[in-house]
């Protein structure tokens, strides 16, 4: 089996499809279809949902204009992120700047959306074995149904980014990380700021994403809440420790 990778620059943040197959020749061909499509849908979104654009339908909805809600992509954003903020508690919050900003949630929802509709029908190929679509590290993945492949995907320590602090055997799923180890300080921390970097491992990027997110800003006491009340698989890092959640319950603890 052999790795296959494109990255495609946008939205300030690389995009990067990787697939597994055992006809190298085969794959770069698909591969070179696909990359077209991928930033066409990329460019569609980003016009879409950009809160820097002036022409988009976030930045006409802050405006006052109502015609964005009669778009269906509009509404489908638009119910998730209230949904979520209710179900954090707040701690994701789309008006977060005083002006509704969806950000926090989209990239998640289109790398997951692009995944499902162009990346995963390559299984119709007998030779795709395994895929996954990654933007600025948060990451949709699977593999073909009955494989016994595993994505091993790494999350680095934000105290050493060239330390790995745990593996993660993922076959299908989605998995983000929020913190400010790359990015700066480009988080609101609403809670006590006591935690250095979020993971959360989900069906769906989207959610993960966005969960990430609002744990990273509540704060480890009440992200603990969070997690156990939503059930989620999360880790945790905070300034000497690493905390493992899975399926809401502390599984680990270590020093770092």
């Amino acid at each position: 089996m052999a790795l296959i990778t494109e990255t495609i620059e946008a939205m300030t943040i690389p995009f990067t499809i990787s697939l597994v197959s055992d006809d190298i020749p085969s794959t770069r061909l698909l591969m070179a279809e696909l990359l077209p499509k991928i930033k066409a849908e990329l460019l569609r979104i980003e016009e879409k949902f950009s809160a820097f654009r002036k022409d988009s339908l976030v930045s006409r909805f802050q405006r006052g204009q109502k015609e964005p809600i009669f778009d269906p992509e509009f509404q489908e954003v638009y119910g998730q992120v209230i949904i979520l903020k209710q179900r954090s508690q707040g701690y994701f919050d789309p008006y977060y700047k005083g002006v509704y900003d969806p950000t926090g949630f989209v990239k998640g929802w289109l790398i997951e959306n692009i995944f499902h509709h162009f990346i995963e029908p390559l299984y119709q190929y007998d030779h795709i074995e395994a895929a996954t679509f990654n933007g600025g590290g948060d990451i949709q993945a699977s593999s073909r149904q009955g494989s016994d492949f595993r994505w091993q995907i790494g999350i680095e320590n934000p105290k050493d980014l060239q330390q790995v602090l745990a593996i993660y055997p993922l076959s299908c799923g989605a998995i983000a990380t929020s913190g400010t180890s790359k990015r700066g300080q480009h988080l609101t921390v609403l809670g006590q700021d006591d935690l250095l970097q979020v993971t959360v491992l989900s069906d769906s990027l989207a959610w993960a994403d966005s969960w990430a997110t609002a744990l990273f800003s509540a704060g480890f006491s009440k992200a603990k809440e969070l997690i156990q009340k939503e059930q989620l698989s999360a880790l945790l890092v905070s300034q000497t420790s690493l905390f493992i959640f899975q399926n809401g319950q502390l599984h680990d603890q270590k020093a770092l």
